[in-house]
């Protein structure tokens, strides 16, 4: 029996030999499968469930899953592109995954960065800057000339003023508007050949600045710095917002401008006879004649419609009723009711009111009229400022403002506007030879300061 028992073990181990296969290498033995190319693989029947043979067409391992022949691959995610048969998760266990010496692509074949994402992404952790701060509230992320670094926002300022005009070598005390001011911001004119004597940041709207030009006339750019952000980072804000130059304003008070004056031809300015004129240092005003009778004419100040002047006047605020605006030379200058003699003027029909416009309906004598009521009482200073377009003709613009003050540096001031509208209604301002018109009151306290005609 015991003899028996070596036979079978000699004879099973011969017999895995012959169809196992045995080999040697290094003098160890390995295992050894059948061999068939993938026609004869193919042409197998019934071959039993996990049966393998090494496929000869395809230098590939074969096993049989119950229903079709399939190659038992090596490869990896680091050998192979492939799909991914369904779900996947991978627990680190504690460990790193480190990638290096090259990219990676997120929904693109080809990353040119470290990590380059075709596509959004959402994160729900903290982001850490190069130096892995994670910043606190309201700073942002930003790339800087070492990498990333969380920074403070400071706000871009913007400045909203219109131009301000000054003359050379004349002191201007006004306000910068605009929003994103902060106490560190600082102002400059680049190129100025002035002083910058002050500035003070009043709120994060308001800066007010006090400068003293020099003679040159030129156009100046104004930045408000904070931090080194400037409010010119708005394309096209501050540009050219002072103008120094000379005036083109007539300066009606006493010392300002010369002008002939009376009640006969030839003067520079004309009046009614009986009336006299008079100048302080507060502006110009007449006596001896009252609404509606008197006229004052600024004949050298005249012009020929049709050429589309701009007429200006600046005034004090009326004692009570006064028109100021445009004439002709085609008036009747004895009529008692010069209202309706005149082109085209604003009727102030109490010291805290302008009604509107009144002057003639194409005919002087006839009279034609506009309403367009407007307060004056919200005007601090109690200086205005008077416009008149396109000759004063219908179709142009009449245009009240409130100037900060008399200065003659805010006579160019547009900052405030009281009352903007279309010349219209039954006006037909239409008298060829033109000029600067007023029925001033006799006396009192307003005072007419400029007048300019360009």
């Amino acid at each position: 029996m015991k003899y028996s028992i070596k036979i079978l073990y000699v004879m099973i181990v011969f017999n895995l030999m012959i169809n196992v296969g045995y080999a040697a290498f290094n003098g160890d033995y390995v295992f050894q499968i059948e061999s068939a190319s993938q026609t004869t693989i193919n042409a197998t029947t019934t071959p039993l469930n996990g049966m393998m043979v090494y496929n000869t067409t395809t230098n590939k391992i074969n096993y049989y899953d119950g229903t079709t022949w399939t190659a038992a691959s090596s490869s990896t995610l680091f050998s192979d592109n492939g799909q991914l048969p369904t779900n996947r998760l991978v627990d680190l266990n504690s460990y790193n995954l480190a990638f290096i010496n090259g990219n990676i692509g997120i929904k693109t074949t080809t990353p040119s960065a470290t990590l380059d994402i075709n596509g959004s992404f959402k994160l729900s952790g903290i982001y850490y800057d190069k130096d892995g701060d994670a910043g606190n509230i309201g700073q942002v992320l930003s790339s800087t000339s070492t990498g990333t670094d969380w920074i403070s926002v400071i706000p871009t300022p913007y400045i909203s003023n219109n131009t301000e005009h000054m003359i050379p070598s004349n002191t201007k005390v006004f306000t910068i508007y605009g929003t994103n001011f902060q106490a560190s911001s600082i102002v400059s004119i680049p190129g100025f050949d002035g002083t910058i004597n002050s500035f003070t940041v009043t709120s994060p709207t308001q800066i007010d600045i006090n400068i003293t030009a020099g003679p040159a006339t030129a156009n100046y750019d104004i930045v408000v710095s904070t931090n080194g952000v400037t409010n010119t980072s708005w394309t096209g804000n501050g540009v050219n917002l002072l103008s120094v130059a000379p005036s083109n304003w007539k300066d009606l008070r006493l010392g300002g401008d010369v002008f002939t004056s009376g009640t006969t031809a030839g003067q520079d300015i004309r009046y009614r006879s009986g009336m006299n004129l008079l100048r302080d240092i507060n502006g110009m005003y007449f006596t001896g004649s009252s609404p509606w009778s008197a006229w004052v004419k600024f004949e050298s100040l005249g012009w020929t419609r049709g050429t589309n002047q701009t007429i200006e006047w600046i005034f004090t605020q009326p004692d009570s009723f006064m028109m100021i605006g445009i004439g002709s030379d085609a008036t009747n200058e004895t009529s008692s009711s010069q209202w309706n003699q005149a082109e085209v003027q604003a009727y102030f029909s109490s010291s805290t009111s302008m009604w509107g416009l009144y002057g003639n309906n194409g005919t002087p004598g006839n009279y034609g009229n506009q309403s367009n009521n407007v307060a004056l009482s919200s005007c601090a200073s109690n200086v205005f400022k008077l416009r008149f377009t396109n000759d004063g003709s219908v179709g142009g613009q009449t245009t009240l403002y409130c100037l900060p003050s008399a200065s003659q540096n805010d006579w160019d001031d547009i900052g405030t506007i009281m009352t903007t509208f279309t010349i219209g209604g039954t006006l037909n301002p239409a008298q060829v030879n033109i000029m600067p018109f007023i029925i001033p009151r006799n006396g009192g306290t307003q005072r007419f300061i400029a007048v300019k005609v360009q």
